[in-house]
C-alpha cells in the first residue's frame, strides 16, 4: 500500500479538532484538500469544524461538496444540518437530519439537532419527543 501524504495531515487535523483547535484543524484539513481535490472525508471533517468554530456559511458550502463527491453521507448531512442550525435555517436544519434518520434513525446528534430547531419553529411535541430519543440513545448527546 503505497502511503498518502494527507495521512498525516487528516490525523493531525482530526487531533486539533479533538482538542478544540479549530482553527489549525482547518489548515490541516485545507492541506488534505489541496494535496487530495475529491476527498469527501476532508470536506466533510473541515464542514464539521467550521459549524462547531461558528463558520456556518463555509461550513455549508465544504458540506455541499463533500456530499457532491459523496451523495448522501449521512454525517455530512448531520453536519450540515448543525450549519444550518447555526444560522437558524430551520427548516434546512430539519431536512439534513430528516435525511439522516432516515437511514440511521438512532442517530442521537440529529435527533437532538432537529430537536433544537423543530422548537426553534415551535413544533414542540416534536422536538420533546426528539430530545429524549437522543438523550435515552446517548445521553451525553446534550452538553
Amino acid at each position: 500500500m503505497v502511503p498518502h501524504f494527507w495521512e498525516a495531515f487528516t490525523n493531525r487535523a482530526n487531533a486539533y479538532a479533538s482538542e478544540k483547535e479549530y482553527d489549525r484543524a482547518i489548515e490541516d484539513y485545507t492541506q488534505v484538500i489541496r494535496l487530495e481535490p475529491s476527498n469527501a472525508n476532508a470536506f466533510s471533517s473541515r464542514c464539521w469544524v467550521r459549524a462547531l468554530a461558528g463558520q456556518s456559511r463555509t461550513a455549508v458550502s465544504d458540506c455541499d461538496e463533500a456530499l457532491r463527491l459523496h451523495p448522501d453521507d449521512s454525517s455530512t448531512l448531520d453536519s450540515r444540518g448543525l450549519a444550518q442550525l447555526k444560522m437558524k435555517k430551520f427548516k434546512l436544519a430539519i431536512r439534513d437530519y430528516d435525511a439522516v434518520l432516515k437511514g440511521s434513525p438512532r442517530t442521537a446528534t440529529s435527533l437532538y439537532g432537529r430537536s433544537l430547531a423543530e422548537r426553534a419553529i415551535g413544533e414542540l411535541a416534536e422536538a420533546s419527543a426528539d430530545q429524549v430519543a437522543a438523550i435515552q440513545i446517548d445521553s451525553g448527546v446534550v452538553r
